[in-house]
């Protein structure tokens, strides 16, 4: 079924009970945006805002370009956004206090790496 991003955002917003602040809470992207996106989406959404509800809905962003329109250009993602979008999903799943925990380890682990391309 293709549909735009709006119809899209809303019925996942619908399905999963969530108010336009806690999306906002999980996109960044401001109540009066997403409320203007669901009402007029424009006609082919940036990916950087197909990524934002990609790892907000906790989907890879294929799943939704899929459900837009076919016509509409899929763009590929780089290695660096499908590390981010799955590292992102694996935090999101975390509870709160060991969020900050694996963050801080994955922090040094990209250190080392560094410091070994280096070297």
């Amino acid at each position: 079924m293709n549909m735009n991003i709006g119809e899209y955002v809303s019925s996942e917003k619908e399905a999963r009970g969530l108010t336009l602040e806690k999306l906002h809470e999980m996109t960044g992207i401001r109540p009066q945006h997403l409320s203007r996106l669901i009402k007029h989406p424009p006609k082919t959404p940036d990916s950087d805002t197909v990524q934002k509800f990609a790892l907000a809905f906790q989907v890879q962003p294929a799943e939704i370009w899929k459900k837009l329109s076919s016509d509409l250009p899929q763009p590929a993602m780089t290695l660096d956004q499908r590390i981010s979008a799955r590292i992102s999903r694996h935090l999101a799943a975390l509870p709160p206090d060991k969020q900050e925990r694996a963050v801080n380890a994955l922090e040094r682990t990209a250190q080392d790496f560094a410091e070994m391309a280096t070297a």
